[in-house]
């Protein structure tokens, strides 16, 4: 009985920690949604599985910057003519 108590605690303690918790602090270091740190690791994790899980934030960030980047850049080279 006591095995299934620790069992379920933990549980309980990674179900928060995973959800909750892991998302916010994601979230505040790299300045996105803790919704979309969320979505994003759900669905890397069911299209590549755990490697996907791993890598589903930085390749976000990644693809940001190139695109927010690539804009201020064509900003930049329409507004010369």
């Amino acid at each position: 009985m006591t095995a299934l108590f620790a069992v379920i605690t933990v549980v309980i303690a990674q179900t928060i920690d995973n959800l909750y918790l892991i998302p916010f602090m994601i979230s505040e270091k790299v300045n996105i949604n803790p919704l979309l740190s969320v979505i994003l690791t759900l669905a890397a994790s069911k299209l590549l599985g755990p490697l996907g899980m791993v890598l589903a934030i930085p390749i976000y960030i990644i693809y940001k910057i190139i695109v927010k980047e690539s804009y201020v850049e064509l900003i930049n080279i329409y507004n010369k003519d």
